[in-house]
C-alpha cells in the first residue's frame, strides 16, 4: 500500500490504539484497530517509541479527544469507555462530538453513511446530559 505523507497521517490513530491495546493494562483497549493493524501490510512499527512517554500520567492535566467515535458506541459501550478515562485520570477535560435523536432516525438519509456500512447508535438527548453522566 502506497500512501502520501498527509494520507499516512490518518493512519496515526489507529496505530496508536492498536500500541494501546497491546499494553499490559490499556486504556481504551481497541482489540479491533490491532487485528486491523496485523492484517494490513503497512510499516506501523517503523516509527520509535519511547516506552516511557507510552502512557499519559494520571496526574497531569489532559485533553482526550474522541472526535467520530463515541456516536457508534452502543450505550454502554460509551459509559465504560468514559468510566474507564475518567478513572485513569485526575483531572482534564473530554472533548466529543455526539448527536441527537433526529440524527439517528435519518442516517439512512445520507449517502456517506449507507456507503460505508457504520450506523450511528449513541445519542444525547442534549448537551446537559453529557454533564448529567457520573462516570467516576
Amino acid at each position: 500500500m502506497r500512501l502520501s505523507e498527509a494520507q499516512e497521517t490518518l493512519l496515526v490513530t489507529l496505530c496508536g490504539r492498536a500500541w494501546d491495546a497491546r499494553a499490559r493494562q490499556p486504556i481504551l483497549g481497541d482489540t479491533m484497530a490491532e487485528a486491523a493493524v496485523e492484517q494490513m501490510d503497512y510499516g506501523f512499527w517503523r516509527a520509535k517509541v519511547n516506552p516511557r512517554r507510552r502512557r499519559s500520567p494520571a496526574d497531569r492535566p489532559t485533553l482526550i479527544v474522541a472526535e467520530g467515535l463515541t456516536m457508534y458506541l452502543k450505550p454502554e459501550e460509551g459509559h465504560e469507555l468514559m468510566r474507564r478515562l475518567t478513572g485513569h485520570f485526575v483531572h482534564g477535560i473530554i472533548a466529543f462530538d455526539a448527536f441527537n435523536r433526529l440524527t439517528i432516525r435519518v442516517q439512512h438519509l445520507n449517502p456517506a453513511a449507507r456507503g460505508c456500512g457504520a450506523r450511528i447508535v449513541r445519542c444525547l438527548a442534549g448537551p446537559a446530559e453529557g454533564r448529567r453522566q457520573r462516570h467516576r
